[in-house]
């Protein structure tokens, strides 16, 4: 075990590689087939410490303490995916909370859910931010651009694998699958940056979490008419006594969600500018 480790930790990019390839191969053949349980929540707080381990491998434990900012501060500069997360997520959380039928056991339930989210948070956070950009700044340190290739794959895979296994077999899936990808990986740039500026990992984890739980909520503890059951939807379903094709209203969705992020990014140009890569490559 101990010879593993010194070649993970001499071989950053390979500890990087193996630690993503572990975490996912874990969510896609241990997923509780439950949207909400006890399993699935357990699943994931063993992701999460699983890829805390392989990013130890690589910096050690500095990843998860020196944080150059404090908390407030990060969550703060994490403010455009809160808006828009509010944007999507708040009415339709008032809505169920008002008008909605609660499903059975719904106080256990948001319980279990919550505190899933906050794992699905932190497990997120530290492969698709904290565990790319340690194992590529660490293998490539000193090469010209190296933030720009840790930007494409961590923004990359994060949209990615939010479509991977959907049934793309039309224009309109296929188009779902495209922005879902863009409007996540937008949203997963925010995230590194910012990473990147306060490199603090538990201001990202914990607003990640903030998201999925605004956007997830109604449609897990309040019996609707209307299925959600994918990024990458198709048909038509009834709602409020309107026949509505969902996947163009996904397709609508997810290209507003981008229009708010990018401007959400635009916003943050002066904070990009104010990262000190060179700073980063030396002492990070």
């Amino acid at each position: 075990m101990r010879k593993v480790y010194d070649l993970l930790k001499k071989v950053p990019l390979l500890a990087g590689i193996t630690g993503l390839v572990v975490c996912m191969l874990g969510l896609h053949f241990l997923r509780s087939e439950e949207v909400i349980s006890v399993n699935g929540l357990v699943l994931r707080a063993v992701l999460a410490c699983t890829c805390a381990g392989f990013i130890a491998s690589v910096s050690g434990e500095k990843m998860f303490i020196n944080s150059n900012h404090r908390t407030g501060y990060a969550i703060l500069r994490l403010m455009p995916i809160l808006v828009v997360a509010s944007f999507f997520g708040l009415l339709p959380v008032i809505r169920s909370l008002i008008h909605g039928n609660p499903v059975e056991n719904w106080p256990v339930k948001l319980v279990i859910f919550l505190a899933e989210m906050l794992f699905v948070g932190l497990f997120e956070e530290f492969s698709f931010r904290a565990l790319i950009t340690d194992s590529l700044l660490y293998q490539f340190r000193d090469k010209k651009g190296i933030f720009v290739v840790i930007a494409i794959v961590s923004c990359g895979l994060f949209g990615v694998v939010h479509v991977i296994g959907s049934d793309i077999h039309s224009v309109v899936t296929f188009l779902e699958a495209l922005m879902k990808t863009v409007s996540v990986g937008l949203s997963g740039f925010i995230f590194l940056v910012v990473y990147w500026k306060t490199h603090n990992i538990w201001a990202c984890a914990i607003v990640h979490a903030i998201n999925d739980a605004l956007i997830s909520l109604p449609g897990i503890l309040y019996k609707t008419d209307t299925e959600f059951g994918s990024y990458v939807m198709d048909g038509t379903q009834n709602m409020n006594g309107v026949a509505v094709n969902v996947g163009l209203l996904a397709v609508a969705i997810y290209v507003l969600q981008s229009i708010l992020l990018l401007i959400g990014i635009l916003t943050m140009i002066k904070f990009i500018k104010g990262i000190d890569f060179e700073q980063i490559r030396r002492e990070w």
